[in-house]
């Protein structure tokens, strides 16, 4: 017979916002029940449970040695009802000076007996503190091998924390005098924290001493941990690793390349533009909704990139490309680990250097300035992408969506496509409504103005190749063109990701070739991995001009060009127009010349990358005599990239005195 009632109501939380922003609390409602506990086994996920240690973390921040009598941890405890002798802080052990170094955590608990769905039992929360404004657990961050510099299995920092965070347990079971076997868990953190939830989960799943169906393992914007292939095994069910569906931080280290890691346990991912199943709902109900909650804790509305796993997964690439080893993470020169050791000690958090009100606030005015400047130029992208990136990581994001939003709602699995597309062309991105999103033109990925439309396609453009992402929820029309005397060879390589942005299926090369009379038509949803074909259409030149609005013959542009003859004669000028007809204006000095050369010239795109101009020119000689020299130029060009392009040109002038043709060459450049 049980001697007390289940503690069982809605409950009102006081939440303090991200750090000095919100000046009070805010006040923050959510259920408890005890009775939760014990109705499934730890690795079913429960909502109720996953919300209470997400408020757990939220406050987890909280500078506890500095206000030890406003501590919205504490009152959180006993919101829940635990009593003050069974609540402790252990934030003023964190001494980096000891055999812990700079590879430990803060962490705070409760204990208390609840009436559980198994009957009377204890209840731990264990809140373990995220990365605090201090460089000593952000380069614990950065430790992925320290010691050795070798490919080990485990993220080293997190894993010498998980170690500390266990022997606290421990401890802490011990002296409590409980039976971990027959004792309930909520372990739980944000960023750093969930890293370290996430390791001591694994550890505590090969600890006989737990019952491993009572832990709740909670984690929340977790970096991957591992590189061990038996991340998802069974036994680490009972972790559940929550990340928002545009957060970098659940992405890194990376898992491209070389560099494989993963997490333990269970990944849920919240939803996103590219994760809703119903677009019109997410956009016109739950985002507004969502902002609305958010905007009470960090003063501003959320700001979502709308591109899901797009660029956390190209920057993993990117990583790969740069450090393609552990050797060159740690590498003195440029090497990631040794440049992020001198950026968080020497530029964010100085050692030495006491840090006072009017300094910060000094300092904090200079950088407006700087960024201002920088940002007005920018169209005002410095602000927005920076505050895009703290709210996908922001633990005020994860428990918004998470109080707002039953499970059935809140969760996504969609997947995404990425294409990448080798091969200078000409071409655009369509919706469903035919409105064009993307365009893809003279080597440059150009948007749509309008940003009102949420555009949700993303593409980066790198040398050679342009890499395309697009959400599953909605069909996109693709329509390329090259308009090339000979075919050109252009070739798409199709790409399905699951939403932690892990790719799942690849397809062979399609190979298209595309000349100044065609150009094709697809749609996504006709791409079929199975069978590895997309449903094309052959178009014509005139249709894609049509549709897309793109003609690359009448198109504005402009080059300053320079080059050199044969005898060393340098010239420089610039040519402006388009390609159907521009005008150009040349000096030529030295060697005791000087012309100037105004002239008009037309342009096609030969083959590929390779161009070829034709221009007649006016050799306006400014030597001892004033001379009239007719001339013409034909130029083959190659442009590797964009704008910039190398040259060499035939050039013929007609000598009307003699009436000869002199004939000589140039090399040269445009940009």
């Amino acid at each position: 017979m049980l001697l007390f009632s289940a503690f069982s109501e809605r409950l009102t939380f006081p939440i303090l916002g991200f750090r000095t922003i919100p000046t009070e609390p805010i006040p923050t409602e959510c259920d408890f029940e005890e009775h939760w506990f014990g109705e499934h086994s730890a690795r079913v996920y429960h909502h109720g449970i996953c919300r209470i240690a997400c408020l757990f973390s939220e406050t987890s921040y909280l500078d506890i040695v500095a206000n030890p009598d406003k501590n919205q941890i504490y009152e959180v405890y006993k919101t829940l009802g635990f009593s003050d002798d069974n609540i402790e802080f252990h934030y003023d052990d964190v001494d980096y000076t000891n055999e812990w170094g700079i590879n430990q955590c803060a962490v705070s608990y409760g204990i208390k007996k609840i009436n559980s769905a198994l009957g009377a039992k204890n209840l731990v929360v264990m809140n373990i503190r995220g990365t605090p404004l201090s460089h000593y657990e952000w380069l614990s961050n950065l430790n992925l091998s320290d010691t050795d510099h070798s490919m080990r299995e485990m993220h080293e920092g997190y894993d010498i924390s998980a170690d500390q965070m266990k022997e606290s347990l421990d401890d802490f079971v011990r002296r409590r005098g409980v039976d971990p076997s027959d004792t309930f868990f909520i372990i739980t953190g944000h960023s750093r924290g969930a890293s370290v939830a996430n390791m001591l989960g694994a550890k505590l799943a090969d600890d006989d001493a737990y019952n491993k169906d009572l832990i709740y393992d909670y984690t929340f914007g977790c970096s991957n941990t591992t590189l061990s292939d038996d991340f998802n095994n069974e036994k680490y069910s009972f972790i559940w690793n929550i990340s928002n569906g545009e957060d970098l931080v659940p992405t890194t280290p990376p898992n491209q390349g070389i560099w494989k890691y993963k997490k333990f346990g269970n990944e849920k991912t919240l939803i996103s533009r590219w994760g809703a199943k119903d677009v019109e709902k997410y956009e016109n109900e739950m985002l507004p909704l969502m902002s609305e909650y958010y905007e009470k804790y960090l003063c501003r509305p959320y700001e979502p990139f709308r591109s899901g796993r797009f660029f956390p997964t190209q920057l993993g690439w990117g990583f790969d490309v740069l450090y393609h080893g552990m050797n060159q993470y740690y590498r003195k020169f440029l090497g990631f680990r040794n440049t992020g050791e001198f950026v968080f000690k020497k530029l964010i958090f100085p050692v030495g250097k006491k840090k006072t009100r009017e300094n910060a606030d000094t300092l904090k005015n200079k950088k407006r300035t700087i960024v201002d400047v920088v940002d007005d130029h920018t169209n005002h992208l410095i602000y927005t992408y920076a505050n895009r990136c703290v709210d996908m990581h922001a633990c005020e994001s994860y428990m918004a969506w998470l109080m707002l939003f039953d499970e059935d709602e809140v969760y996504t699995d969609l997947e995404s496509l990425q294409i990448t597309m080798n091969g200078d062309v000409e071409g655009a991105i369509l919706n469903e409504r035919g409105d064009v999103l993307i365009e893809f033109k003279n080597g440059y990925t150009v948007y749509n103005k309008d940003r009102t439309k949420k555009i949700p396609a993303v593409a980066l453009t790198l040398p050679g190749k342009t890499v395309i992402g697009l959400p599953k929820n909605e069909n996109f029309t693709f329509m390329l063109h090259k308009d090339s005397l000979i075919p050109s060879p252009v070739s798409l390589q199709f790409e399905n990701h699951d939403v932690s942005g892990n790719c799942l299926a690849t397809s062979e090369k399609q190979k298209l070739s595309l000349g100044k009379g065609s150009a094709v038509s697809f749609s996504t949803a006709d791409f079929d991995f199975a069978l590895g074909s997309f449903g094309k259409a052959d178009i014509t030149a005139k249709e894609f001009r049509d549709t897309t609005k793109i003609n690359p013959a009448t198109r504005f542009n402009w080059n300053i060009q320079f080059s050199m003859s044969g005898n060393f004669v340098p010239e420089i000028g610039m040519n402006i127009g388009c390609d159907l007809l521009y005008a150009s204006m040349l000096f030529e000095f030295g060697d005791g010349l000087y012309s100037l050369n105004p002239g008009i010239g037309h342009r096609e795109t030969l083959f590929s990358r390779m161009i070829l101009d034709l221009t007649l020119f006016t050799k306006l000689c400014l030597a001892d005599d004033f001379k009239i020299i007719p001339s013409a130029r034909v130029s083959l060009a190659f442009k590797p990239a964009t704008r910039f392009q190398l040259f060499v040109a035939g050039t013929f002038d007609f000598d009307t005195d003699d009436k000869e043709i002199e004939p000589g060459l140039r090399f040269g450049a445009r940009f």
